[in-house]
């Protein structure tokens, strides 16, 4: 009887380092992605992805899913943008990127999480000292996708460098070859 009481005893303090292994599915990727891109533009959309992001936590136990604390990181960072005080959008930008900086050390190499970090770094006022970081963001992201052989989310790469070579991080070279070899719309 002892040796079970220490067995279930030593399954109770593993389970918080195992978290749910479970991913996003494609549709709640989508939902995410489309709640964010209206959240910009208007703040009702902002609200329903923090609502969904609260569910997908709470009740699919995806508390610890990196994408989806990147998703609550630029969500809050977004909240910026309708803050009246400067505090209060100092505030949420800080809140943010700290979220976001936590799921960037869960899933270093996920190209999504990155591009959202950079999406970020990349609209912080220069005077605010992230210049540096949005520049390394970007090179890591150039890494990340010329290495791959072949992406699975074809429409999130192009995408992403569409936003890159936008965002002029990047020096000429490296914009082309992203032009080149994954969004040939980008031509001049």
């Amino acid at each position: 009887m002892r040796k079970n009481l220490l067995f279930i005893f030593l399954i109770f303090l593993l389970i918080p380092i195992f978290p749910s292994t479970r991913e996003l599915s494609t549709n709640e990727i989508n939902s995410l992605r489309n709640l964010l891109y209206s959240g910009i533009e208007r703040e009702s959309a902002l609200d329903s992805l923090k609502n969904i992001i609260v569910d997908l936590e709470t009740k699919d136990g995806l508390k610890s899913n990196p994408l989806l604390i990147a998703y609550k990181g630029v969500s809050k960072s977004v909240e910026a943008k309708y803050d009246f005080w400067p505090w209060d959008k100092f505030s949420a930008v800080n809140d943010g990127l700290e979220l976001l900086n936590n799921s960037v050390n869960l899933d270093s190499a996920n190209i999504e999480i990155r591009f959202l970090r950079f999406a970020v770094l990349n609209n912080i006022p220069s005077i605010m000292g992230y210049s540096s970081e949005a520049k390394s963001d970007a090179e890591y992201l150039y890494k990340l996708i010329t290495d791959l052989n072949n992406p699975k989310d074809k429409y999130l790469i192009e995408k992403v460098v569409e936003y890159l070579v936008n965002s002029e991080r990047l020096d000429e070279q490296k914009s082309n070859v992203l032009v080149k070899i994954y969004n040939p719309s980008l031509k001049e």
